[in-house]
């Protein structure tokens, strides 16, 4: 499938929202976008569903401001954000999930970043909310530390996530929840014929604008947008987590035909265990601008992904540490990754743990539209109390 489309209008900002048939959060997701100021602004909702519910939906808001395409066939999740990416008019381009949300005052914050660096990126950090599910409440599970707005070296930034085996790779900006300019997704289709290439089209795209040189890239002082995590309602909340990403990652891969490794990696673990470490490797490999420092440390990223993954326990991965050599792999190294990982986790998680109660005990956070809000209020006050 061809994904070019050169018929293009002079709209600023693209808000490109993929769906497939999940209305109970487009819904909100879409006025998260609604809200944002401006004549300049696109919201482009993608229909990857065979039903008519989310046209039904665009059609009972009845906003000029959105823009509705449906693809010409079921398509996978890779294909179908190349497909809503290239059906985007604007200079700017963001994906959306369609249970995530923009901060609202997002777009202002970037359109004046954009007259004043001109930059070919503008992200922020990462806030997170999680959507209700049964008789849990919807909560804000992750504030990211306010600070400043900075230009930020990818490159550098991107041979520093690769030497910690892939940790913090949210820290890099992809086409997902942050705002990239047309030529640098131009480039990206140039080398390959797509614009995303790989199962996890977010860690790709990272991974592959950070090698696009010379780039200029601009980090907001807070948030642009929030990682939202909703379920189905028969799907059940934290601590089954890994099984249902397990589930949702199994359906995933199977959307796609004649599936196989485009990079080297060991056949000991399940695709959707390899499929990070894949999206990085393909993403580094064509996308080389300084190739120095561009090797993915194994043993860190093995230790990285078990810290939180039930793929596999130490105790496997030192019996298999023989067969995991020719990959890079140090079990002395990974043993000391995967403690620093463990302790990084633990912390983490207790961090989030209060950060959801007070939330929760504070607001009723019901959807990502009022966790918005709150989050907006919660980092101008941080930011002007420092």
């Amino acid at each position: 499938m061809n994904f070019r489309n050169a018929s293009r209008s002079t709209s600023l900002l693209s808000i490109v929202v993929p769906t497939k048939g999940r209305t109970s959060t487009l819904t909100w997701a879409l006025k998260t976008a609604l809200c944002q100021h401006g004549d300049d602004v696109e919201i482009l909702v993608s229909d990857n569903d065979t039903s008519s519910a989310t046209k039904n939906l665009i059609d009972h808001l009845g906003d000029t401001k959105i823009r509705y395409v449906k693809t010409p066939r079921r398509l996978s999740m890779t294909d179908h954000w190349n497909f809503a990416i290239s059906a985007s008019r604007g200079d700017y381009v963001l994906v959306l999930g369609d249970d995530d949300g923009l901060l609202p005052d997002a777009v202002e914050r970037v359109r004046r970043t954009i007259e004043i660096h001109r930059p070919d990126v503008i992200y922020g950090p990462m806030d997170f909310y999680r959507w209700p599910v049964g008789d849990e409440p919807g909560m804000v599970t992750w504030i990211a530390r306010s600070g400043s707005d900075h230009e930020v070296d990818l490159l550098a930034l991107r041979r520093r996530i690769l030497r910690m085996g892939g940790a913090r790779w949210e820290t890099l900006p992809s086409v997902y929840r942050a705002f990239v300019h047309r030529r640098v997704l131009d480039e990206l289709y140039v080398k390959t014929g797509k614009y995303c290439d790989s199962l996890i089209p977010d860690v790709y795209t990272g991974f592959a604008i950070a090698g696009l040189q010379p780039l200029r890239a601009f980090c907001l002082s807070y948030p642009i947008a929030i990682c939202a995590m909703s379920y189905a309602p028969n799907q059940k909340p934290m601590p089954k987590i890994n099984e249902t990403e397990q589930q949702l990652a199994l359906s995933h891969i199977a959307e796609y035909d004649d599936l196989g490794y485009l990079v080297s990696l060991p056949p000991f673990f399940p695709r959707t265990f390899n499929s990070f470490a894949e999206s990085m490797l393909l993403a580094v490999s064509r996308f080389p601008e300084e190739r120095r420092g561009s090797d993915l440390n194994y043993s860190a990223h093995l230790a990285w992904m078990l810290s939180w993954s039930r793929a596999a326990d130490p105790f496997e991965i030192y019996r298999l540490r023989n067969d995991l050599q020719p990959f890079g792999f140090n079990f002395i190294e990974f043993a000391f990754w995967y403690s620093a990982y463990k302790v990084r986790h633990w912390y983490s998680h207790m961090l989030s743990r209060r950060i959801a109660k007070r939330s929760s005990n504070n607001v009723d956070l019901a959807d990502v539209v009022s966790a918005a809000h709150y989050l907006m209020e919660w980092h101008r006050k941080t930011v002007r109390s420092r």
